[in-house]
């Protein structure tokens, strides 16, 4: 033991010694691979990392970068396979990164275990998911604690901000009580002074473009119109980027923006990136082209996750049902039941009506369709297609959501009176109606109150959304009825505060 001692010393004094020289620079290499990644130019990327490895083969942001491939890869497919591979090497990843402590050290393991966690949930893993954030979180309030300055400290505080926010409120005192309360004003203006600061960065200042773009869509919170040059030299040039920023511009309704980033999609970012397809068959269908079933048809050959499968099934039916294909649109409404998983927003509602829009009259699909490509006046027309004998024969959920429709289309003209009228019918004739239509309804005209400084009757009408949320999309309504209470409630003191 004691000829052994002097060995174990030397090995000790060399290992420690190797680690000492282990760092986690994000270098100008690095960003450069980062900037190629979101780009899905793999190959280039791949080449600039192993110069970097071979150049500082010791940089611990080198091993980050080989995750993030596999990061972006999965998001863009979201099948089984990319998650394997995502997952095989976090374990491996993080271990390296922990040998190493630095603010980018603690960064790039907060952002790992954050991807994790947005990859679980999108496969429906939601306890691996939730255990994820949490341990994300965790390191990522221990750097924004001793680094508030650091950048990468400053987005991932921001992102939690946001995360949290979105906790509903049944359960938000309790998530409250450990640590996890968010704030989503605070996470916005933090989100935006991050993007500044890395604006001229390349490959940060594209994963900050996701961000806002993420966010503006998620929240609604923007509708800043992209100068041509953020089109051209960023957005364009990543499939990611051109999605999200094209979904955006989709619900704000700016037809033009998102011409520029469709016309030009070149075969291989449709290829990369197969939710493109989705966004395009979505705009083409809104001007009721026959070319959205194509669009429709080689997404859902081409994408393996099922994130928007049951929305595309259903615009897809759509499609048919416009095509006088009855048969067909049912058949296609009916394979939404048989899907596994349903993971956003827009699937559960196609779930939720996949019965029924094979009954309604094809006007209320061409007034929707019109409405959500912001031509107002024609989806009143095809409402009105339904003249006044023809809407007593309607049941009473087709009424309900005739002047629902009518209602949103008229506030959006402009004609709030009008709307008014049509959201009282709707508000009378849902108490007992699970839809969304009568909370939404009642919102709609809380909306309309506020704008003309009728506080009593705003707090009348969201007590009537309160009252109503019974049903589809619940938490959401909760969420939108709590903002408007605190808009009122800032109403009031500006109302009462002195000049």
């Amino acid at each position: 033991m004691k000829r052994l001692f002097p060995i174990i010393c030397l090995l000790a004094f060399f290992n420690i010694g190797s680690v000492s020289q282990i760092t986690c620079d994000f270098n100008s290499n690095c960003k450069k691979a980062m900037k190629l990644l979101y780009q899905f130019k793999q190959n280039q990327a791949t080449t600039v990392i192993e110069q970097e490895e071979k150049t500082n083969p010791d940089n611990l942001a080198s091993t980050y970068l080989r995750h993030y491939n596999l990061f972006l890869s999965f998001i863009a497919s979201q099948d089984n396979n990319s998650y394997i591979k995502l997952n095989s090497g976090i374990e491996k990843t993080l271990s390296l990164l922990k040998r190493y402590n630095s603010p980018w050290s603690l960064a790039l393991q907060a952002n790992i275990l954050l991807h994790k966690g947005i990859a679980d949930f999108t496969m429906n893993k939601h306890w691996a998911g939730g255990i994820a954030f949490m341990k994300s979180h965790q390191l990522q309030k221990a750097l924004y604690e001793t680094n508030p300055d650091f950048p990468e400290a400053l987005k991932l505080n921001a992102l939690f901000n946001i995360l949290w926010a979105q906790i509903p409120d049944d359960i938000s005192y309790f998530t409250q009580i450990m640590g996890l309360g968010g704030n989503m004003q605070k996470g916005m203006e933090q989100l935006a002074e991050y993007a500044q600061i890395v604006n001229k960065q390349d490959g940060l200042n594209e994963e900050a473009l996701l961000f806002k773009g993420f966010t503006a869509l998620k929240f609604n919170r923007s509708k800043t119109i992209l100068p041509d040059n953020i089109l051209k030299e960023h957005i364009s040039p990543s499939p990611i980027l051109r999605y999200f920023y094209g979904e955006q511009t989709l619900k704000n309704k700016n037809q033009l923006i998102l011409s520029k980033l469709l016309d030009s999609i070149p075969r291989i970012q449709t290829e990369q990136f197969p939710l493109l397809l989705h966004l395009d068959g979505k705009h083409l269908l809104n001007h009721l082209s026959p070319e959205s079933t194509k669009a429709f048809c080689n997404f859902l050959n081409s994408f393996k996750g099922y994130s928007f499968k049951a929305d595309a099934l259903m615009r897809l039916s759509w499609c048919y049902q416009l095509g006088d294909k009855p048969e067909l649109a049912a058949h296609l409404a009916d394979s939404i039941l048989k899907l596994q998983y349903y993971p956003t927003a827009n699937d559960q509602q196609a779930l939720s009506e996949s019965d029924y829009f094979k009954k309604v009259p094809i006007e209320f699909i061409k007034a929707r369709l019109l409405f959500d490509q912001g031509n107002y006046l024609m989806a009143k027309n095809a409402l009105l297609l339904i003249n006044d004998s023809a809407l007593t024969v309607l049941n009473n959920p087709q009424k309900i959501e005739w002047h629902y429709r009518m209602g949103r289309i008229e506030q959006s003209l402009n004609q709030k009176t009008k709307a008014l009228h049509h959201y009282q019918f709707v508000i009378e004739h849902t108490p007992e109606d699970t839809r969304y239509f009568g909370p939404y309804a009642a919102l709609f005209a809380t909306e309309i109150a506020l704008e003309a400084n009728h506080r009593q009757i705003a707090i009348k009408h969201l007590k009537q959304a309160e009252k109503l949320n019974n049903g589809e999309y619940s938490s959401d309504i909760k969420r939108k009825i709590r903002l408007l209470e605190k808009r009122m409630e800032t109403i009031k003191k500006e109302i009462s505060s002195p000049f």
